[in-house]
C-alpha cells in the first residue's frame, strides 16, 4: 500500500474518494498506516467512502485511519465498511467515535461493523453516543 499512500499525497485538491479493498486479505495494519498517511494529506477532501470488508487489519489499522480523519478539516461525509473484519475490537470503536467529534463540518456518517465477532454492545453504544452528540440527532444501531 505504500505506493497508494504516496500517490494520494499528490492529489491534495481531491474532494471525493471511494476505495474498495473488500476481500483483500493481505491488507493489514501496515497497509492502513501507509494509506492513512496519504489520506491525511488530502486537504480538500469532503467525502470519503472506504470498504475494508473481510480484510485482515486489526485495531491499529483503524487507529491510523482515525488519526488521518482528524486532519481533514473539510470532511463532511464518511462511509466506512468493516463487514467481517474479525480482528477489530470495541476499543477502536470508542476511540474512533471520540475522534469524529473533532470534525466540525461532519454531517453524514455510515458505518458497518456487521459480523465483527470482537465488537459487541459496549463499543456500539459508545460510538452511537459520540455520533449523536456530534450530529445532533438520534441513531438506530443494530447488532447482529
Amino acid at each position: 500500500m505504500k505506493g497508494l499512500g504516496e500517490g494520494l499525497k499528490s492529489l491534495s485538491s481531491l474532494q471525493k474518494m471511494d476505495l474498495n479493498f473488500r476481500g483483500c486479505t493481505k491488507f493489514k495494519d501496515k497497509g492502513m498506516e501507509d494509506l492513512s498517511e496519504g489520506i491525511a494529506g488530502l486537504d480538500s477532501l469532503k467525502s470519503i467512502s472506504l470498504n475494508f470488508s473481510e480484510c485482515e487489519m486489526e485495531d491499529w489499522g483503524l487507529f491510523y485511519l482515525s488519526d488521518a480523519f482528524k486532519k481533514l478539516e473539510f470532511l463532511e461525509s464518511i462511509i466506512l465498511s468493516c463487514y467481517k473484519c474479525k480482528w477489530i475490537t470495541n476499543e477502536v470503536l470508542i476511540r474512533f467515535g471520540a475522534d469524529l467529534q473533532e470534525l466540525d463540518l461532519l454531517k453524514t456518517v455510515e458505518m458497518s461493523f456487521k459480523s465483527c465477532p470482537r465488537i459487541w454492545e459496549k463499543g456500539v453504544k459508545h460510538m452511537k453516543n459520540f455520533l449523536e452528540d456530534k450530529l445532533g440527532f438520534g441513531l438506530e444501531i443494530y447488532i447482529e
